[in-house]
């Protein structure tokens, strides 16, 4: 039967490396929190077998105390299915933020209910990293106060890792907590294992998700999250809040809060054992909780001067609207390629903030989540305000920013 679950472990490694990486709590809390389970395993924790839960606490406890084996009853081993020691495993490996140590399994000869595992660092440095990344993580924490509704700690959770890391596949660690929140570099599964992380010592109830992400047409394995909030499960994907671009204040709320229905438009679930939450209602999304989001291309027209008047004032760089429908999106889309927009702006700075470029704009578009992000830019301030690489501007963009006081 243990041979089943070097098998499993071997499997799982090879197909999902993405999610393998990952860090536990600090010093005096590990032997609760191994012999407990926290928030963002819960509603998987719960579809596994009472042996097979068993067999899991068993074994995670043994990994987060860098336990050279892990010992198990002939009771509980004989007692075992496959399908609980699948759904372990699998919950193990996949879905536990406090697994990230563990490297390879092993079966050992000499005891018929044991396993070697093997990590990827010492204990010494184990803890070391551990305490590096709960001093970050005490300080989002730390934002959080008790006046604060359940929906913004979230929010503040989700800006707070995304203000944090940026996205970058080949960073050492970048699937764990110590990646994203100390090297502040992450992958998919970094950032959704942060969000679980986080959300679950602020008391809220998330799981992670595995399956594919669709953009442009190709399909890649990603992870994001689901969030439980007044009794409704609710989407986020943390990694595709940050989106690599070259605008400095590219934080993007295009997947947070969001159903099912909404998601799959670029998500696929396939998150093998375990069945996930359904997640039914888009009335807690970010655009539609701030008055953003158009029914129309009237309504469109009407948030985009509301929204730009409101950034003049602030002195804010960008503006996103969500339409309703993709021929919504469409016809907004065009509007934006007219002149209309500058009229928008020349009235802006009239009014509000004088300056205002009125005659440069940028925008980006999301056709997958129906969402267009516009960029204003403000006379006396410097290229650097606005772009990561000043040097990927072209030279059409750079000489109608120059010719407006911006270098």
């Amino acid at each position: 039967m243990l041979k089943k679950v070097i098998s499993l472990f071997i499997c799982f490694a090879a197909a999902f490396t993405l999610t393998v990486s990952s860090f536990a709590q600090s010093g005096g809390a590990e032997v609760e929190a191994a012999s407990s389970i926290p928030l963002y395993l819960k509603y998987y924790y719960d579809q596994i077998g009472k042996d097979g839960q068993e067999f899991f606490l068993k074994m995670r406890e043994a990994v987060i105390n860098c336990e050279g084996k892990a010992t198990f009853s002939k009771d509980m081993i004989n007692n075992l299915t496959e399908d609980d020691i699948q759904k372990a495993v699998e919950l193990l490996i996949c879905h536990d933020p406090m697994a990230f140590n563990l490297s390879g399994v092993d079966y050992d000869p000499k005891h018929l209910t044991s396993l070697i595992l093997k990590y990827n660092y010492k204990k010494e440095t184990y803890q070391k990293m551990v305490d590096a990344y709960e001093k970050r993580v005490d300080k989002i924490l730390g934002k959080l106060t008790d006046d604060m509704s359940t929906y913004k700690k979230i929010k503040t959770i989700h800006d707070s890792i995304v203000n944090t890391a940026v996205y970058d596949l080949n960073a050492k660690n970048n699937g764990n907590l110590y990646g994203t929140l100390v090297n502040k570099k992450a992958r998919c599964v970094g950032y959704a294992f942060t969000f679980d992380y986080i959300c679950s010592k602020a008391g809220i109830r998330t799981v992670s998700v595995m399956g594919d992400g669709n953009s442009e047409n190709q399909a890649e394995k990603h992870m994001w999250n689901k969030v439980y909030y007044n009794k409704q499960w609710y989407n986020v994907d943390v990694t595709w809040d940050d989106p690599e671009s070259n605008f400095k204040k590219n934080l993007s709320y295009d997947y947070f809060m969001i159903s099912d229905k909404t998601m799959f438009r670029d998500h696929t679930e396939d998150n093998m054992s375990f069945k996930t939450p359904k997640a039914s209602d888009d009335s807690k999304a970010y655009y539609k909780m701030n008055k953003k989001y158009a029914e129309d291309l009237k309504s469109a027209k009407s948030i985009l001067k509301s929204s730009i008047n409101s950034a003049s004032k602030n002195g804010t760089t960008t503006v996103t609207i969500q339409c309703a429908s993709s021929s919504v999106y469409q016809k907004f889309f065009e509007y934006l390629q007219g002149q209309d927009v500058y009229g928008v702006l020349s009235s802006a700075k009239k009014n509000y903030n004088k300056n205002l470029v009125d005659n440069v704009y940028n925008y980006s578009p999301n056709s997958d989540q129906y969402t267009v992000t516009i960029v204003l830019f403000y006379k006396n301030t410097s290229l650097d305000k606005y772009f990561v690489d000043t040097n990927k501007l072209s030279s059409d963009m750079r000489e109608a920013l120059k010719a407006n006081g911006i270098k």
